[in-house]
């Protein structure tokens, strides 16, 4: 088994430690901030150890080649781009305070993710529409490496699944500025301009998609689709694209990503 580690504040003398740590036979330089460490042995202790200095780590099986990849699965807020979306909405709407605190208890425990993701979304009520406009074109930003990412997943057909809590209105601008295939997202309830404080079903259309020559969700045929499909909706207020069954999921606050062998099911 092999070690990876990346990250910008990654530095040598931590590529040695985490050497000792693993009983790793040899560590190889693959980017300027990027290890491979040989024979790693998987110690208890590393992950705690990689996040107390904010480097990414993953331990990859000798001979796995990015082409026999399928699908790579990223989350949206603080992982493909650097902020969170509905806090950025929080403070044009005088609300970032309440929104940021309701989010701690939620890391807490104190209250589940649907409760939470209520609260705030309530909290945004009367926001003009236009606000969601603002924190796209003004605030958000790719992840450093986000870029480098999706471009070496496009050259080895590897399809894009982006997963959010966020809301649609972001998830589908980039879903078509950055070729993604597939997205899962809230969608914003919005009533003569102003966000309405609740999810939405939603009743527009959402369409995969697919590349040229990129093999379809569970091995659909490569023809291109003849008519639009619409959305579904998986009874919580979330539309959700048609998404392959081999789905693996992202931390936030990293750009991490599960990535998924051919006939796994996640």
């Amino acid at each position: 088994m092999n070690l990876v580690l990346q990250g910008p504040a990654l530095e040598q003398g931590h590529v040695d430690e985490a050497a000792r740590m693993t009983r790793a036979s040899s560590a190889e330089r693959i980017a300027p901030r990027a290890y491979r460490l040989a024979n790693a042995s998987q110690d208890k202790s590393l992950a705690a150890w990689c996040e107390a200095r904010e480097i990414d780590h993953a331990f990859m099986p000798e001979g796995r080649r990015f082409a026999d990849l399928k699908l790579l699965a990223m989350d949206m807020d603080s992982t493909l781009i650097t902020v969170e979306c509905i806090d950025e909405l929080g403070e044009l709407a005088g609300k970032k305070r309440e929104i940021a605190a309701i989010t701690a208890q939620a890391m807490r425990g104190e209250i589940d993710y649907t409760e939470s993701l209520r609260r705030r979304v309530a909290l945004l009520q009367g926001l003009e529409e236009s606000a969601l406009g603002r924190v796209y074109d003004e605030r958000l930003r790719l992840t450093p490496g986000a870029d480098r990412l999706l471009a070496a997943c496009k050259r080895h057909r590897v399809q894009l699944l982006l997963v959010s809590g966020g809301f649609t209105f972001f998830t589908e601008r980039l879903k078509a500025r950055l070729d993604i295939d597939y997205t899962v997202s809230n969608v914003l309830g919005i009533e003569r301009g102003r966000l309405t404080g609740r999810r939405s079903r939603g009743q527009g259309r959402q369409v995969p998609q697919r590349r040229e020559g990129a093999e379809g969700p569970q091995g659909a045929d490569r023809r291109p689709r003849r008519r639009r499909e619409r959305p579904q909706d998986d009874g919580r207020g979330r539309r959700v694209d048609r998404v392959p069954r081999q789905a693996g999921g992202a931390r936030s606050g990293e750009l991490r990503a599960q990535l998924v062998r051919p006939g796994r099911r996640a």
